[in-house]
């Protein structure tokens, strides 16, 4: 195998691996592709237009595209564009690699040209309709790769922040000629206000204290941010888009989270901090020249709490998430006039972020489809529509009303690990598929022969199968861009049934492992999610929210006939054949709890959050992905005596709320999501001016 060296990095293109110290960074076909071209013409000068021709030969692509790659390329190798040591750019020319390489291997060991390489892992058969996607890989972010006048509808976003670690609070200035945002600096202590030119990639830093500044926000002349200090020097501050010395303009206001928002008038601040009682937060008013605050939200008294709240583009009304539990947030509105609150989305999911699109509409990320994506409520009919953005996993979007969007991008490394049980019941872990795509929802089948399992390896997120030990590898699905997820198996090992979000609809499907179409097992009027299938594949369980919030259902398909299971919430449901029951989790309160078919009779079987549904595998005891404490764990619980066990000691974060861990029945072999490496960065769509 051909392998190449600069520097102190290790260049292994079979791999899509570059590493440097024993420390690795898988890389995306089409990255990897613009670093060996620019390796094979080192100390030379490339154009971009060459670089495009080389790269994506059958494919009219956008300049972005490229600079998007070497981004990545620059963020893999920690290189500064500012003080390159690696890839420098030429001003209205193009890009060079700086330092001598040096080559080991086998030229017959070479795949035969870069031009053949490419053409195999990155390009897919495209016809003259089709906008094509190379979607997210390692870093998690799309690459815009579409044919020509068939962009209309689609939103192809481009990003304007790869930093290493995550960045957050994106905020576009109202004249759209600046990007803020919070960073925790290359040491990763604290985070810290930057704010940047939106085509420069420099940074100014404009805070540097040993508290932690986020959520800033613009005046409306695009002048000064404003923005909350927390833990040292708590108050609410002003500075200069230029730098210099700050102002303090408000008190600090306790246990304030989240994002801040200033008036179109520039006179008010909106944010949020502890309730009086201290039990909650709510949302507070405060006057820039007074300092004054007035409450005014009244959160539920079983409530979390009020986040994130954002003037309407008029000022009549402030937008807020209400937070319930993990994984129960809904959007309110309050109006200033009348200081009435009302509720306007009935989602029951995880929304991290929304911003107004429009005095009429808001733009929310939420995850009720699985994943996060970009939805957007209409507020005079109280109807909500999928965007379309070429993207997922995004969160806290921002809309300044300048024809741009911007949000993070969360950009995690996503693997699959397996467990095996050793002689001495101790367990060795590995990674069970080691690629540069992400693997998740994996899924053993009751015969323990195959794995099903999402990956985005073929482009879009699919249904894949592998065998047991991760060979023999296979896409089952080619749905295209609709996003599917917690693939499960029947009974007899022959068809897997998942859910699949659709534009503004997820549906339960089934396919069969040998071949054939996808059946639709529920086409209702509402979400389904998360389903199972009975011992004898007459009845399908599943989550669905058709009587306004999520309930366990079971429907006979022969007879069609639906039937609600549970009464006080219920979703992620685990069928458990053995002893003629199901478990699931609520939204309303925590617990893992077991509804029996035999007695009717439902009751709490483990104290766990709601969002850990998807991390229970049941075997001869109840396996699950403890994910959270310090470390996170994978425990083995006892059923018949309710003892827990330590088997494994998670090196990375376990994510959730998704189907995360599988288990043989006799628990020997587990298969477990892990984050291996956590990440974001900071995305830009242009869209049509408000």
């Amino acid at each position: 195998m051909r392998t190449y060296q600069f520097g102190p990095w290790l260049i292994e293109p079979a791999l899509n691996k570059i590493s440097k110290n024993g420390t690795a960074h898988h890389l995306e076909p089409q990255v990897m592709g613009v670093l060996l071209y620019l390796i094979e013409n080192h100390s030379k000068v490339v154009s971009k237009q060459e670089l495009m021709e080389a790269i994506w030969p059958d494919v009219v692509v956008t300049e972005n595209v490229l600079s998007r790659c070497i981004s990545l390329l620059r963020k893999a190798l920690g290189d500064d564009p500012k003080f390159p040591k690696y890839i420098e750019t030429i001003s209205k020319s193009g890009y060079r690699l700086i330092p001598t390489v040096q080559v080991s291997g086998a030229e017959t060991d070479q795949p035969k040209g870069l031009r053949a390489v490419l053409r195999s892992q990155i390009l897919r058969p495209v016809t003259f309709v089709v906008i094509l996607f190379l979607l997210i890989t390692v870093t998690a972010t799309i690459t815009q790769v579409i044919d020509r006048g068939d962009k209309d509808s689609m939103l192809y976003p481009v990003p304007a922040s790869l930093l290493e670690g995550s960045e957050w609070y994106p905020n576009i200035s109202p004249d759209g000629k600046y990007l803020a945002y919070s960073w925790r600096g290359p040491d990763q202590d604290n985070s810290d206000l930057y704010v940047k030119l939106i085509d420069s990639e420099s940074s100014l830093q404009l805070s540097n204290t040993p508290g932690n500044e986020s959520g800033a926000a613009w005046t409306p002349d695009s002048k000064y941010l404003i923005f909350m200090r927390k833990r040292v020097d708590c108050g609410i501050f002003r500075v200069s888009v230029l730098g210099g010395e700050e102002e303090k303009i408000g008190d600090c206001l306790e246990r304030a989270y989240g994002s801040i928002d200033v008036s179109s008038d520039g006179k008010w601040v909106v944010a949020n901090g502890a309730t009086a009682d201290g039990r909650s937060r709510n949302i507070k008013l405060v006057e820039i020249s007074s300092g004054a605050v007035q409450h005014i939200s009244n959160p539920d008294p079983l409530a979390r709490g009020d986040f994130d709240p954002a003037f309407s583009p008029d000022d009549r009304f402030i937008a807020f998430r209400r937070k319930y539990n993990a994984v129960d947030e809904d959007l309110f509105i309050y109006d200033l006039s009348t200081k009435n609150t009302r509720r306007i989305t009935e989602e029951h999911s995880v929304i991290l972020g929304h911003d107004w699109w429009s005095e009429n509409e808001i733009a929310y990320a939420s995850q009720k489809s699985g994943h996060y994506q970009l939805w957007k409520l209409d507020l005079t009919t109280n109807q909500s529509t999928l965007m379309p953005l070429a993207d997922y996993q995004l969160i806290q979007p921002q809309v300044p009303g300048q024809g741009k969007l911007t949000y993070m991008k969360v950009a995690d490394e996503v693997n699959l690990w397996s467990l095996t049980r050793n002689e001495s019941g101790e367990y060795d872990a590995a990674k069970w598929m080691a690629t540069a795509a992400i693997e998740k929802h994996p899924s053993i089948s009751p015969d323990g022969k195959y794995v099903a399992y999402l990956s985005n390896e073929g482009g879009n997120f699919e249904i894949w199968l592998a065998d047991i030990d991760g060979k023999n590898k296979k896409e089952l699905t080619q749905l295209e861009g609709d996003l599917p997820g917690n693939p499960r198996w029947s009974e007899n090992s022959e068809t897997i049934i998942f859910d699949l979000q659709r534009g503004n609809q997820s549906e339960i499907f089934r396919i069969n492992i040998r071949g054939g179409g996808l059946t639709n097992l529920t086409n209702l009027p509402s979400n389904e999610q998360v389903a199972a299938l009975s011992a004898d594949g007459k009845e399908l369980f599943f989550g669905s929210d058709r009587s306004g919030q999520w309930q366990i259902w079971k429907k006979d398909l022969e007879t069609e006939e639906l039937e609600q299971l549970t009464e006080s919430t219920g979703y992620g449901l685990t069928l458990d054949h053995a002893n003629n029951a199901f478990y699931y989790a609520r939204w309303d309160t925590v617990g893992l709890w077991q509804y029996s078919f035999d007695t009717k009779d439902i009751k709490p079987i483990a104290n766990i959050s709601p969002r850990l549904w998807g991390s229970i595998a049941l075997g001869n005891n109840l396996v699950y992905a403890h994910g959270v404490g310090s470390p996170p764990a994978i425990i083995s619980v006892d059923m018949s005596k309710q003892i827990p066990t330590t088997i494994f000691t998670l090196e990375g974060k376990q994510p959730y709320p998704n189907q995360s861990i599988t288990a043989t029945p006799d628990g020997s072999y587990i298969i477990f999501t892990q984050i291996d490496r956590s990440d974001s960065d900071i995305m830009i769509a242009e869209i049509a001016a408000n």
